[in-house]
């Protein structure tokens, strides 16, 4: 007695798994840009509007890591933008006392949560791709 296997669309099968990546790829830069945006609105919002340095500073840059992935940068190029947000000690010169800059950490406190929402946006369409995915909280 013999036996027979016969696979119908295997060729189709292989090259969806060629391209599975790439189509994760695509999804996942969406959700990457998309709460790289959001996050620079809500820190945008919250910025003081004294010269508009501070948000016109505030800039979204995107590149590419490796084949299977994209990443973002969101960073602030205002000059005063660290001082903003750490604040500093009593300032003197020579014209006397300068006084403390208290911190305002808007974008240290907008990023990290902004940065749990894009692994669990990332997550779901995992998920919904039928993968297996736990996110453990760092």
């Amino acid at each position: 007695m013999s036996a027979r296997v016969v696979w119908d669309g295997l060729r189709e099968f292989y090259a969806d798994l060629r391209n599975l990546p790439a189509e994760l790829r695509g999804e996942a830069g969406v959700i990457v840009m998309t709460v790289a945006d959001e996050a620079r609105t809500a820190i945008r919002a919250e910025y003081a509007e004294k010269s508009g340095n501070l948000r016109k500073g505030l800039v979204v840059r995107r590149f590419e890591v490796g084949a299977y992935g994209a990443g973002v940068e969101i960073r602030n190029t205002a000059k005063h933008a660290w001082l903003y947000e750490h604040g500093s000690n009593t300032r003197r010169n020579r014209f006397g006392n300068r006084g403390k800059m208290p911190a305002n950490p808007v974008f240290g406190r907008i990023m990290p949560r902004k940065r749990r929402e894009m692994v669990q946006r990332l997550a779901a369409m995992m998920r919904a791709h039928g993968l297996t995915v736990t996110v453990h909280a760092a």
